[in-house]
């Protein structure tokens, strides 16, 4: 088989990413069809510590795992990209570096997609911690013969696909030729890649369709670039509000014609994004703060026009003056009312 007619790509952006990536690339490997129908792309995003050796070690054993290294750091919208640029495989599955998938899946998912020729097949994940102990499973996705993805949306999520539809783009198995036809990537040069990737690939689909079965691990790791606990940064702060916010609401304005509804519900939580950095950065330490506003700043034009018709306080709070001097001066009030609020609440996280 030549490489041009891999049944299947892996995509798997790198950084970094040394202690769960042999579960990742095992798991990979660890299925029902054979190496030569499918391979793995694993794209290195200028990693500081042993993840090209990681995946060099792999590449001896195995003749299917192909390593891409990037020469600049890149984020991983265009990691993504470039994995998908290089991908051989008709159909595509991009791979978290934490995650891994269920073995011996893959024969039975490539049956689905070229019995039903389809655009999009998408299943269920679980949710678990550093340990690999379970947090969480939801059943979003149930068994639905092939529809088209936009009748699939109305059908099953009317007004809540934002909760359920939007990021997560492993969720799904993607023929790589109709991403192409239809210009369906990744945002470069971001972190948050993920905001429309897998809701546009489904809404777009001509045949879409999904199964209830879990199929995807998604490790929660403290460690991990995107994690909650290291989102007090203040480039990660800003490429949320900002950067996933923007795609959000560029995907808004593009769709508004067809898809009126799905518009407004999209500009509503592109809106979401925008306020976002607003309690993350009332809460981070001046430092963060600084290099925070640094990047308003630098950013002003595209700040100012996010914030456009936003609360004024909201506002004021992306100002690069007054911001970091409003922040800084409520953050003990803002501390001690969150702390009241854990106290006589009980925890809870979030599923989506």
């Amino acid at each position: 088989m030549t490489k041009e007619n891999y049944i299947l790509s892996f995509i798997v952006p790198i950084f970094n990413g040394e202690k769960f990536l042999p579960k990742c690339l095992d798991s990979l490997l660890m299925q029902n069809i054979l190496y030569s129908d499918y391979e793995i792309i694993c794209i290195d995003d200028c990693s500081t510590d042993h993840s090209v050796d990681v995946v060099k070690s792999y590449i001896k054993k195995n003749s299917n795992i192909k390593l891409i290294q990037n020469k600049e750091n890149k984020k991983t919208g265009t990691t993504c990209n470039i994995g998908l640029k290089h991908s051989n495989g008709k159909y595509l599955w991009i791979v978290g570096q934490d995650d891994w998938i269920e073995p011996n899946c893959l024969k039975q998912l490539i049956e689905i997609c070229n019995n039903g020729n389809l655009d999009v097949l998408s299943f269920n994940y679980t949710r678990v911690d550093s340990n690999e102990k379970k947090l969480h499973s939801a059943e979003v996705f149930k068994n639905i013969n092939p529809i088209k993805g936009d009748e699939f949306i109305k059908l099953y999520f009317p007004e809540s696909f934002q909760y359920y539809l939007l990021g997560y783009e492993w969720r799904a198995i993607y023929k790589k030729k109709y991403l192409e036809e239809n210009k369906i990537q990744f945002p470069n040069n971001v972190i948050f890649e993920d905001s429309t990737f897998f809701f546009k690939s489904i809404l777009y689909a001509n045949i879409f369709m999904s199964i209830k079965e879990f199929l995807y691990y998604y490790r929660v790791n403290n460690s991990s670039t995107t994690d909650f606990n290291q989102r007090h940064k203040s480039s990660l702060i800003f490429d949320f509000s900002f950067n996933a916010g923007q795609e959000v609401a560029i995907l808004s304005n593009e769709i508004k014609h067809d898809y009126p509804d799905f518009s407004r519900i999209l500009k509503q939580t592109s809106e979401w994004y925008f306020k976002s950095f607003t309690y993350k950065i009332i809460s981070a330490n001046f430092q963060e703060k600084k290099l925070f506003y640094l990047l308003i700043k630098q950013n002003f034009d595209k700040v100012k026009n996010s914030l456009e018709g936003m609360p004024q306080w909201v506002k004021i709070l992306g100002h690069p003056f007054y911001g970091i001097i409003i922040t800084s001066i409520i953050k003990p009030f803002y501390k001690f009312k969150k702390t009241l609020k854990t106290t006589n609440k009980p925890q809870q996280y979030w599923s989506y």
